[in-house]
Order: C-alpha cells, then structure tokens, then sequence
C-alpha cells in the first residue's frame, strides 16, 4: 500500500467570534495531524477570512502577509475604550451630534496614504516586548505611528450612534484604530463593535469554510494547492541541465536560465515544483511541493 501524502496547501476558514484564531489553528491541527501556520490573525471577537496553511505551504506565509486586506466594520460613535472596541474598559463618553454628510467627509479625509499609530493592544513588539501584554499590565508606551493606506473607505449605514464601514487597506492597518481616529476627528470618540474580514491577498470570504464543514468534510478535501499563491508569477522551465543543479540546492546564475524576474514559478515537464527567487543576480528554489 502506497503512503499518503502529506496535507499540503491553503484552507480558508470562517472564523467565528469570541474564539481567538490561535484556537482555530489549533483544532484544524487536531483535525489534520499537519503542521498549521497562518497569514494574519484576527482578534477574537471578529469573524471572517482566516488564511491557514498546511505543511510545507506553512513556508509561503510570507507572500499571503504581504497582501492587501478588505473588511466590514461597525462602530460605536460616542464612545471610547481602552482597547478601542467594545470589549474594552470604558474611558470617556460624549454626546454624538454628527450627521450623514460630516460623516461621509470626515471618511473621505481618511481616504489614501495615512499615518496611524497602533494600539496598545496590538502584537506589535516595542524594544521586544508585545504591547499587548504590556497593555494588561496597565504600561502605556509611546508607539510610533505607520504609514498605512486606505485604498477604499464606504459608508454603508448610519444610524443613531451606529455606523458600518466597508475598508480596503495595506497590510499593517488597524481598523479599530481607523474607526477610533474617525471619531476623534468627529469630536465625539468611537470604538468597534464588530469586524468581518472580507478579503486577503486574493482570496475573499466567499472561498472560506466553517469548522464544523472542516470537520464534517475533511480539510484535504478542502484544501487549495499552494501554487495558488503564486499565480500572479511568471512561469520559469529551464532545461533539464540547471533543472537537476537547481533541484539539487545551487543556485544559477539568471542569464543562463533567462530569467531577469525576482521570482518565478518553476515547472518542469511533470508540471509545478516550487519557488524560485533571485539573489545577487543568481536563482535559486526557495521552497518546493
């Protein structure tokens, strides 16, 4: 009897709220036996697009990070927390006297490139401390802000105190600090009261798949091949030569493959193999299937 393959490749889940998704990337690794890596967490309380990768598409999480993320978000004007969402301690409430149209301008000034500085809490590391635990300690530290970009910024609904936004944003963008800073413009605070992740880095929610269809179907059955990663890359077949030396772990120099790219997909006459990548003017397989 031939062994079985490892599970190797991406799995979309839908994660639900008020479960962290260290917790998810633990079940599925319950379910599976594989190894279980991520493209970006979400917090606990949102839902939506959770990017999970198997077995040795775990190495490609470096490409699914660096992509653009979109989301549905909903805030509470009037209010403003300690983690800007609502599961935080409350720090201040004020009366909210903003209409419609000082809404839609105020969004449009958070419209493109901006700076946004990130929250407490937040896994982002200062001097090598996550500021997260910090933050439960009652340690406020001064956070340098980032450049971030807002591609698409819609207002949705609007009503009472209440508004939903739809966001398409670069990688690195907090949303609950979008929303936070929308209302310190509006003169009134805000936090979030919900988040759902709509898209990342190609993939939307309408690819994802609940635990229980996880577990009720199967995660091989589920899984999309790593190289749909790679898809946006040229497609690289050298001759059989530098085939065998880069398949062999050296690295070619580019005008013997040519190839003048930074990355390629490598295929060879059985289809897919890997990765290929340049470094100093030489190529070299960075991962394989």
């Amino acid at each position: 009897m031939s062994a079985v393959p490892p599970l190797s490749g991406l799995l979309l889940v839908d994660k639900p709220a008020g479960m962290s998704s260290h917790r998810v990337v633990s079940i599925v690794r319950r379910l599976t036996g594989a190894k279980v890596g991520h493209a970006g967490t979400l917090d606990p309380m949102a839902t939506g697009l959770l990017i999970l990768l198997l077995g040795s598409a775990t190495k490609l999480s470096s490409l699914l990070l660096e992509g653009d993320k979109g989301y549905f978000a909903t805030a509470l004007l009037g209010r403003e927390t300690d983690t800007l969402d609502t599961s935080g301690a409350t720090l201040q409430e004020s009366p909210v006297r903003v209409t419609r149209i000082r809404l839609e301008e105020t969004l449009a000034a958070f419209s493109g490139p901006i700076m946004q500085i990130p929250p407490m809490y937040s896994a982002v590391s200062i001097d090598g401390a996550r500021m997260y635990k910090l933050a439960r300690k009652g340690i406020e530290v001064e956070r340098p802000s980032r450049p971030v970009t807002i591609y698409e910024l819609e207002l949705c609904s609007f009503e009472g105190n209440e508004f939903e936004i739809s966001v398409v944003c670069s990688k690195g963008t907090y949303i609950r600090s979008l929303i936070a800073d929308i209302g310190h413009a509006l003169g009134c605070g805000a936090c979030m009261s919900a988040l759902r992740r709509t898209r990342s880095t190609g993939f939307s929610l309408e690819d994802t798949h609940t635990l229980e269809e996880v577990e009720n179907l199967g995660a091989d059955k589920l899984l999309i091949p790593p190289e749909r990663i790679l898809e946006h890359l040229p497609i690289l077949t050298p001759p059989d030569f530098f085939m065998q030396l880069l398949l062999h772990g050296q690295r070619v120099d580019g005008v013997k493959l040519g190839a003048s790219e930074v990355k390629y997909r490598l295929y060879g006459e059985n289809g897919f193999i890997g990765l290929l990548t340049r470094q100093d003017e030489k190529y070299g397989l960075v991962w394989r299937l």
